[in-house]
C-alpha cells in the first residue's frame, strides 16, 4: 500500500480515498466527509472522463469520487498524483491511513493523454511548503519518494532532502516503473509477514511438550487481557457502539432513497418532488436527514454541476473611433464569460449584443432561457422563456434587444432528461425570479439553475 500527496505552495494534501461511482455521476473532488466539490472538480471529470480524459482509458472506470485532506484551488500539477493514485487503486496498491510503514509518494506534474509528463510552476515554493510533512516522515522512520518532470527535479536539487528516493518522469515508461516498484514492495511485505508467520508456526512444533507448553502459555496471553476490567469495559463499549450502528442504518430508508434516484433518472420530477417533500415533514429524524443529505450530495451537487457544464458569454460590438456606421469590417467585439450573479455594465453605444450559451460536457443537455428587465422593480419580459436541446459542443445564440440603458437578468436551467415535465416551473420561476418556490423545485430535482443581473444602479 502507498500513501500519496499533492503539494501546493501552501501545504501538502493528501489523496485521502478513491470511490468508484456510477456512471451518471459526475467525478469531483471533496475535502473528506464534505458535500462540496473543490473548484478543480470540471477539470477532474475531465481527466477522469472519455473522450478527453485518461483515467477511463485505463480502468474502464468511468466516474469517481476522490477525498483529500485539503484544498486544491487551481491548475493542473495534481495530474500526475491522481494518475499514479488512480493506477495503484485499480491494483489494489492504494491506501491511507497513519501507518508511516508504508511508502510516501509525494508527485507534482501536469499529464497529457499519452501520460507524458510535462514540468510545472512553483516546484521550489511546494517543496519549502512540505518541509514539516518531510520532517516528520523521516523522524518517524517512514520511506520518502519524490515524482517530479527531469527539470523540475534539476531545478530544486538543492531542497530536496537527501533522504528522499527521487523518480525523475518524463513519460508513460518511468511512471510504469515507478509503480511497479510500489506494487514489488508491497507483495514483498506482505510475502514477508506470510513467511513470519509460517516460521513462528514451526518453532511451536518442535517437540510435543514445547507444543504443550507453547499452548498453555499462548492461552494465557489470550484470556488473560480479557479478565482486566479495562478490557471488559472497551469489549462492553465496541458492542455498544455496534448495536447501535446497526439499528441507524435499519432506520435509514434506503428502498425509499433508492427509488428516489430512479425517479431523477427516469426524468419522473413531480413525483420525486412529493417524496421529498412527505421526508421533510417525517417525524422520524434519521429518515429525514437521510433524505436531507440525499437532496445536498446528489440531487444539488449535479444541479450545480449541469451549470458547470455549459459556457454562458454576453458577446457584443461597439463601432471603432470615428466610424459612423456597425457595419463589420468597422467594428470590434467584446466577450464577457458569466461565471457568478454579476453582468457588466455595458457601453451605451453598441452596435450588437448577444446571450452565446455552448455545450462544454460530454452529454446532450436541454436548456431553458429567459432574459428580464427590471424597469423600477417591475420585470418585463425581453427574450421569452424558451427551450432548447445542445449536443456536445453545439452552441445557441440569442440576441438581446435593449431598447433603453435598463439592467437587465439572465435566468437559464439546464437539464440531461429531454423532458418538459421540468420547463413549467423555470417558467414560473422566470415570471417571478425573487420567488424561491420554483426555483427551489428545479434545483431539489437535480435541474441546474443559474441567474445574474446587472447592478439596479
Amino acid at each position: 500500500m502507498t500513501r500519496i500527496f499533492i503539494p501546493t505552495t501552501q501545504y501538502p494534501v493528501e489523496i485521502i480515498s478513491l470511490t468508484e461511482e456510477h456512471s451518471d455521476i459526475q467525478s469531483v473532488i471533496c475535502i473528506t466527509n464534505t458535500f462540496n466539490a473543490l473548484p478543480v472538480s470540471a477539470a477532474y471529470h475531465a481527466f477522469i472522463r472519455r473522450p478527453t480524459g485518461i483515467i477511463e482509458r485505463i480502468t474502464g472506470i468511468p466516474s469517481f469520487r476522490a477525498d483529500v485532506s485539503g484544498p486544491i484551488d487551481q491548475g493542473d500539477s495534481w495530474q500526475l498524483a491522481m494518475l499514479i493514485a488512480h493506477r495503484l487503486h485499480h491494483k489494489n496498491g492504494f491506501s491511507q491511513n497513519d501507518n508511516y510503514d508504508l511508502p510516501f509518494i509525494w508527485a507534482s506534474g501536469q499529464v497529457d493523454i499519452n501520460q507524458t509528463v510535462l514540468p510545472i510552476h512553483h516546484i521550489r515554493e511546494k517543496l519549502l511548503a512540505s518541509k514539516p510533512l518531510f520532517e516528520e516522515i523521516n523522524s518517524r522512520g517512514g520511506q520518502l519518494h519524490i515524482a517530479l518532470h527531469p527539470d523540475n527535479m534539476a531545478d530544486a536539487t538543492d531542497i530536496i532532502p537527501n533522504y528522499a528516493i527521487c523518480h525523475p518522469l518524463a513519460q508513460e515508461a518511468d511512471i510504469n516503473q515507478l509503480l511497479s516498484s510500489m506494487l514489488l514492495q508491497h507483495h514483498q511485505n506482505e510475502s514477508q509477514n506470510q513467511i513470519d508467520h509460517m516460521e513462528s508456526a514451526e518453532q511451536s512444533a518442535d517437540t510435543p511438550k514445547r507444543r504443550q507448553a507453547n499452548s498453555i502459555f499462548s492461552l494465557t496471553n489470550i484470556l488473560s487481557p480479557f479478565c482486566n476490567k479495562g478490557w471488559k469495559r472497551l469489549i462492553a463499549g465496541y458492542g455498544l457502539v455496534t448495536i447501535l450502528l446497526f439499528t441507524l442504518q435499519q432506520m435509514i430508508p434506503w428502498h425509499p432513497i433508492h427509488a428516489a434516484m430512479e425517479m431523477e433518472k427516469s426524468g419522473e420530477h413531480v413525483k420525486l418532488i412529493r417524496m421529498l417533500k412527505s421526508y421533510r415533514q417525517d417525524d422520524n429524524i434519521i429518515a429525514r436527514l437521510s433524505f436531507l443529505y440525499f437532496e445536498e450530495a446528489y440531487l444539488q451537487q449535479k444541479s450545480d454541476q449541469l451549470i458547470a457544464q455549459i459556457d454562458m458569454q454576453l458577446v457584443w460590438a461597439v463601432a471603432n473611433d470615428n466610424a459612423s456606421s456597425c457595419e463589420n469590417d468597422q467594428m470590434r467585439w467584446h466577450r464577457y464569460t458569466i461565471t457568478d450573479a454579476n453582468l457588466p455594465s455595458l457601453p451605451q453605444q453598441r452596435c450588437h449584443l448577444y446571450l452565446e450559451i455552448q455545450n462544454r460536457g460530454d452529454n446532450r443537455l436541454a436548456l431553458a432561457v429567459a432574459i428580464n428587465v427590471n424597469d423600477s422593480g417591475q420585470i418585463i419580459p425581453l427574450l421569452q422563456p424558451a427551450q432548447t436541446q445542445l449536443a456536445p459542443t453545439e452552441h445557441i445564440r440569442h440576441p438581446i434587444h435593449l431598447a433603453e440603458q435598463k439592467p437587465f437578468m439572465i435566468l437559464v436551467s439546464s437539464s440531461d432528461h429531454m423532458t418538459t415535465s421540468w420547463y413549467r416551473w423555470f417558467k414560473r420561476w422566470a415570471n417571478r425570479p425573487a420567488a424561491l418556490t420554483a426555483k427551489k423545485s428545479l434545483k431539489d430535482t437535480g435541474i441546474g439553475v443559474h441567474m445574474a443581473a446587472q447592478d439596479k444602479t
